[in-house]
């Protein structure tokens, strides 16, 4: 996160670093990673094998203020002057040469930057971060591109099962959509109940470049519909083909299906319609002036008319 002034100028970055290795429980911990923002993303290669072709899209350290280039294979000279104490003297790229070495598997790290700009000419905003092997390793071990991050907040209310678990919920529906937890997660000091104990309902918070598709397709899923293929995709892993495409899971509250009966002929255009003979109004006139029809009239701007018919 950057505070940016309306005159251009800007504030502090703020990064917050929370890393670990692939797996549901893997508990491995390496130590003193360098990491750096290099100058172009990176592709397929970020998830190859063999740490030669990896992350080798990216390029070269980002260094747009060409600190060092004087003695440019002096590295000793470059490491005795780029220190936390003198972060001008660093590369923009050198993450670690202002901020320090991170572990991976281990703890959350919140850094404030000062010679970090997101945006501009000078900004590291569509380039490629890496992560270098442990022990102050100089491969690239691992690597992300680095996007705008949008935040939407939800309520949503869900028909609640026998044995409901939000926990639960929320993995289920991160194995249809391919969300990680810090692009999907739900607040649960938001939880609440509804007096029959019927419907739970809390607050869930989409982030990310693709934070907007994920609310549409998190809709989707509540409503009954079949994601085929997943929303958010990482660049090197493969989508698991057996995974599942729906949830069972119901939004709470409206008329459900099995309102209807067990007659099958019912349908929510015959409800609306008024030819439903369990939802059938008393006349045309009182179908075509239903609730949901004069809302609908009133998005499509054909107001006027339906007053004139309906009032």
């Amino acid at each position: 996160r950057q505070l940016v002034y309306t005159d251009g100028s800007f504030g502090e970055t703020f990064l917050e670093v929370n890393l670990r290795h692939p797996g549901a429980n893997n508990r491995n911990v390496t130590r003193t990673h360098n990491w750096s923002v290099y100058v172009n993303q990176v592709g397929v290669d970020a998830g190859v094998k063999f740490f030669q072709s990896r992350c080798v899209a990216a390029g070269y350290r980002w260094n747009p203020y060409l600190i060092h280039l004087a003695f440019p294979n002096d590295r000793d000279y470059y490491d005795m002057e780029c220190k936390p104490e003198f972060p001008l003297r660093c590369d923009v790229g050198d993450l670690s040469g202002r901020l320090g070495p991170i572990d991976i598997g281990d703890k959350r790290y919140v850094f404030v930057d000062k010679n970090l700009p997101l945006t501009g000419p000078h900004g590291i905003m569509n380039r490629a971060i890496i992560i270098h092997n442990e022990n102050a390793g100089i491969e690239r071990f691992a690597c992300a591109n680095i996007e705008p991050d949008d935040d939407i907040i939800k309520y949503v209310i869900i028909r609640k099962t026998p044995k409901f678990s939000i926990v639960l919920f929320m993995d289920e529906v991160r194995k249809v959509l391919g969300a990680p937890e810090w692009y999907l997660a739900a607040d649960l000091q938001t939880v609440s109940y509804s007096s029959d104990q019927k419907c739970v309902t809390f607050v869930v918070h989409f982030m990310g470049p693709s934070a907007h598709q994920l609310e549409l397709d998190f809709s989707r899923l509540l409503a009954g519909g079949i994601i085929d293929h997943p929303t958010i995709s990482i660049r090197g892993v493969y989508p698991d083909p057996k995974r599942p495409k729906k949830v069972s899971y119901r939004t709470c509250g409206g008329i459900e299906e099995e309102d209807f009966g067990k007659d099958k002929s019912g349908s929510w255009w015959n409800v609306l319609a008024g030819t439903n003979e369990q939802y059938k109004p008393a006349s045309a006139s009182a179908a075509l002036c239903s609730p949901l029809l004069l809302i609908a009239a009133y998005l499509i701007n054909i107001s006027h008319w339906v007053n004139y018919y309906c009032f």
